[in-house]
């Protein structure tokens, strides 16, 4: 079997890096929306869909990143009430994006939840060592 060319190798690979090059616009343009990675504003062109699986994203990231930190040796006490705000707000949130999803889910959209969940989460973005900004 013959060895692929250098060309052949961009020709195969060229098509993932436009996916790849699409998918960070989005996340560049998410950040610009959201003003360096908060979630305060997102972009109403999204559809509820999208916003849906937005948020669950955002939620998991936030939950993931919680977990992370909680497993650190040594948290000072700012760490220890940072990562205190950050659960009771990961707590407040849970359902209210599971909501959110169902009634996307069946063809909904509720602006009240939508709203709650975008303050939640731009709260949480400003908790740090147990300042908030």
């Amino acid at each position: 079997m013959k060895n692929p060319t250098l060309k052949e190798h961009l020709r195969n690979i060229l098509p993932v890096l436009g996916v790849i090059a699409a998918i960070m616009a989005v996340v560049l343009m998410s950040s610009t929306f959201n003003g360096c990675g908060s979630t305060t504003n997102i972009p109403a062109v999204l559809s509820p869909n999208a916003k849906a699986v937005f948020y669950l994203d955002q939620y998991n990231d936030l939950a993931e990143n919680y977990k992370t930190q909680a497993e650190m040796p040594n948290l000072t006490v700012g760490e220890i009430t940072a990562l205190q705000q950050r659960k009771a707000i990961l707590l407040q949130l849970d359902p209210l994006v599971e909501q959110y999803n169902t009634i996307v889910k069946y063809g909904g959209y509720d602006l009240k939840i939508e709203k709650q969940i975008v303050e939640l989460m731009a709260k949480i973005s400003t908790i740090t060592s147990g300042r908030v900004r």
